[in-house]
């Protein structure tokens, strides 16, 4: 296990195996287990596990039960719209997709639920007044959808 870098780890969390945590990673009330690394601006939390060889990086949140054991289970989008934001698509131990969204800094979270809900929110709720920001977005939920549609068993 190697924690490095400004690398913060806190509450419940375990990091254990050959598992490697650093640069401005946050580790909390997650688990990093196996070869798995990660690294830059990442969040792991909420129960999330990641394990085996995954290597999580940039700006990637992974939330609410993430379960990523490769590194085709999650995709981080951005920067995104008129806010610069993040967008992680990632599976769920349940084999569910979630999306968390994150502003420029990593800082603060608009979105944490299933893609379903994400999508709603975008079509309904969301940049009224910012049509490009809100086709930026649906067509990155599109690719995501199909991109998970290769990784998901039927």
């Amino acid at each position: 296990t190697e924690i490095s870098g400004r690398a913060t780890i806190r509450d419940d969390s375990d990091i254990f195996g050959s598992a490697h945590v650093t640069e401005n990673s946050i580790i909390y009330d997650a688990l990093v287990y196996g070869n798995a690394t990660v690294k830059g601006d990442s969040i792991i939390s909420s129960g999330a596990k990641i394990l085996g060889n995954t290597v999580i990086d940039g700006k990637a949140t992974i939330r609410m039960s993430g379960y990523i054991d490769n590194a085709k289970k999650y995709i981080c989008v951005g920067p995104i719209g008129d806010n610069h934001g993040f967008i992680t698509f990632y599976v769920s131990v349940s084999n569910i997709i979630y999306v968390s969204c994150t502003n420029f800094d990593g800082g603060y979270s608009w979105f944490n639920g299933s893609i379903y809900s994400f999508e709603k929110t975008v079509r309904r709720n969301h940049f009224k007044d910012d049509k490009k920001s809100k086709r930026m977005y649906l067509n990155a939920i599109k690719f995501a959808k199909k991109h998970f549609k290769t990784v998901l068993p039927l």
